[in-house]
């Protein structure tokens, strides 16, 4: 089935969730990926979106490092592996495809756990495993080249499109593919003569999040063999961050912000409001002094803000704002429209499926829709209602928030895409949307 990327209704719209105002800040989500030597503006973008994400949400990164080959890395100490879990079991199974040469032939034979990216994959002995953030990449040194992980943001829409869009290339070709507990495509780049110089897979796992691998050999006529082989022992796995050796987080000193706290937006009619740090300050490593010690960029500083915008969730347009900012363009709150008022959260979640993604513009009315598509991707109203998943409740202030996504089986099987929002019932029973917590280091939701 060939994947639509105007969502919400329409040819030539914006991915959900729309905006039209600020566009340039909401955009910043959409991170540019080069595959480049590595220069201090790739490593800017590193340093920027992987690590003041981490202190924003106080959740897993929101932002993923700059598709770059990562040269300040430290050496990480494999995992033991684990045993499987019972979220694991629940994992839909992909049968292996019949052209797949079996990866013992190359060499995968070793398990190795990235565990901050939740992947597990076999490599072959004496693999050396490094990187720079272990929330969003990772690098496996081979005897014969790399394989490089990332994870990105993923709001959803077309994964083709999407990919093209950040990391590929207009001539590269697409092939399904997917093994173990994953599904996705192969983006296959040659030149003239008929040899591969860029070779991808990429995947939608936990449901808002893009893992994409790159392959980097020489010059070898089963390099895609090899590369299929390899990514058929790939497995996805709960990210875990606890055992990992930090040592990046404490060598690198690249953020800091302001001890005093401001509001940059309050409304007494929600009873709520967004405090921020007055300012954000970041730098870049630039490379390692004769001593063994960082030299670094000069610190550069940003001042949070909140700027009106528009949005469009469940096809019904609201007000709302975005906190702007190189660091945080994105995190948003909506307001929703005051018929909702005084309305339960699942009469409010049921009409307008928040958490849903494009999920909530691409059900069919009925079954009887689906004849020019694929049974497996087509889907009604109702079953993207019986799989919105209630992750977890909180208070903001006096009010009750309810963290809201799609259940990541039902995702996966049938490309319904979406991101984990909250549904707060603010003062006096208004309903509003966001995307920012209640208990982040920096940006944050309060009630009153």
């Amino acid at each position: 089935m060939e994947e639509k990327a105007n969502l919400a209704g329409g040819k030539n719209k914006p991915l959900y969730p729309q905006t039209t105002v600020d566009n340039k800040f909401i955009n910043q989500k959409k991170i540019k990926f080069v595959l480049l030597v590595v220069t201090e503006i790739v490593i800017l973008s590193i340093t920027f979106y992987a690590g003041m994400k981490f202190s924003t949400r106080n959740e897993t990164s929101k932002t993923a490092a700059t598709e770059t080959k990562e040269q300040f890395t430290y050496t990480s100490t494999p995992t033991p592996t684990p045993p499987t879990t019972d979220e694991e079991v629940s994992r839909p199974v992909i049968p292996l495809k019949p052209d797949v040469i079996v990866p013992t032939a190359f060499g995968f034979i070793k398990k190795i756990d990235l565990p901050g990216i939740g992947v597990r994959a076999s490599f072959p002995e004496n693999t050396k495993i490094t990187y720079s953030d272990p929330k969003t990449n990772y690098t496996a040194h081979l005897p014969d080249g790399w394989i490089s992980f990332y994870i990105y943001d993923y709001q959803g829409g077309s994964r083709r499109l999407w990919f093209r869009n950040n990391i590929g290339r207009p001539e590269s070709i697409f092939e399904n593919f997917g093994a173990n507990n994953h599904q996705g495509y192969l983006s296959i780049s040659k030149d003239s003569s008929g040899n591969i110089y860029d070779l991808y897979y990429f995947a939608v796992v936990r449901t808002n999040k893009m893992l994409v691998i790159n392959y980097g050999t020489g010059t070898d006529s089963q390099k895609l063999d090899k590369f299929k082989s390899f990514i058929s022992t790939v497995q996805i796995i709960e990210p875990n961050l606890h055992d990992i050796d930090r040592k990046d987080q404490t060598e690198f000193e690249t953020q800091r912000w302001s001890d005093t706290r401001k509001t940059i937006w309050e409304r007494p009619d929600l009873g709520l409001r967004v405090t921020a740090p007055e300012w954000i300050e970041s730098r870049v490593p630039k490379g390692r002094k004769d001593d063994g010690t960082w030299e670094y960029s000069e610190w550069s500083r940003i001042y949070p803000e909140a700027k009106a915008s528009k949005f469009n969730y469940g096809g019904e347009e609201s007000d709302g704002i975005v906190i702007t900012g190189s660091f945080f363009g994105g995190e948003h709150i909506v307001f929703l429209n005051p018929k909702y008022t005084g309305k339960t959260f699942n009469e409010v979640v049921n009409n307008l499926l928040p958490g849903a993604g494009f999920c909530s513009t691409e059900w069919k009315n009925s079954k009887s829709e689906c004849v020019d598509i694929n049974a497996d991707y087509c889907y009604t109203k109702d079953e993207v209602i019986q799989n919105l998943v209630l992750r977890k409740t909180a208070k903001f202030g006096p009010y009750t928030g309810q963290l809201r996504g799609i259940n990541a089986t039902f995702s996966q099987k049938r490309d319904c895409r979406g991101e984990d929002i909250w549904l707060i019932q603010a003062k006096d029973g208004q309903f509003v949307l966001s995307t920012i917590y209640q208990d982040a280091e920096t940006i944050r939701l309060e009630g009153f």
